[in-house]
């Protein structure tokens, strides 16, 4: 009957130990994924902001001239030939630019 009790405040004291390792664990857990949620939400703000100031340079160089291509976007930027282009289509959507000619080479942008 003595050993019976043994083993039953036995397995009791290690349900408790293994309750508070695992509430920590599960603690550290939440902490680690909620700090992963902060870098990618603190990732996309800058990827937003880098996006803002790239459209802002390109409305820029519509200063110097009446007329702006994708190659002119790829080559001040320095990104590639689709990344101009969804440039051009936010900035077309936004009202600020329109878009001449249909595809190809003779296709350019004047400020609207």
């Amino acid at each position: 009957m003595t050993t019976l009790f043994l083993i039953i405040i036995a397995v009791v004291i290690l349900a408790i130990l293994l309750s508070r390792r695992g509430r920590n664990e599960l603690r550290t857990r939440l902490d680690t994924g909620a700090n992963a949620f902060v870098g990618i939400c603190e990732a996309a703000l800058e990827s937003s902001a880098k996006k803002r100031a790239n459209l802002e340079r390109v409305m820029e160089l519509f200063g110097n001239k009446s007329e702006v291509s994708n190659a002119d976007v790829r080559q001040v930027l320095g990104v590639s030939d689709a990344t101009a282009t969804r440039y051009f289509d936010e900035l077309e959507k936004e009202g600020k630019v329109r878009q001449v000619g249909k595809t190809g080479r003779h296709v350019h942008y004047e400020r609207t």
